[in-house]
């Protein structure tokens, strides 16, 4: 009984989701296009450098929030798990540090081409 009214919850979601996205995207795409290279020429390399390092900080410091969720939830998933789910979560765990590395890369290249916009 509950799991057919799950489903009936579902479709109507699902219903309103699509009659929301019909309804809406033609009149977001109605816009005219805005001209993207307005104003560029007045913009200061050093500017535009702290912008790239704001933003670059800002995603590595995202990436290490959601590291420290997935550490936290893994590390209750070793403690209580079994034998299988070990293995498993040992393996996320080498993937969450992965990724903290990859956002580490992406930074020190963004802090690099703010340097290079500056210049020196």
């Amino acid at each position: 009984m509950l799991k057919g009214k799950i489903i009936d919850v579902s479709i109507w979601f699902a219903v309103a989701g699509l009659i929301t996205f019909f309804v809406v995207t033609p009149t977001s795409l109605a816009v005219d296009a805005p001209n993207i290279s307005a104003g560029l020429d007045n913009v200061s390399p050093e500017a535009l450098a702290g912008k790239i390092i704001s933003i670059a900080i800002g995603g590595a410091a995202m990436a290490g929030a959601v590291a420290a969720v997935m550490l936290t939830y893994l590390g209750f998933k070793l403690k209580t798990g079994g034998e299988r789910d070990r293995a498993e979560t040992k393996e996320h765990v080498m993937w969450v540090f992965l990724g903290l590395a990859l956002a580490g890369f992406a930074a020190v290249i963004a802090g690099f081409a703010a340097f290079m916009i500056r210049g020196a």
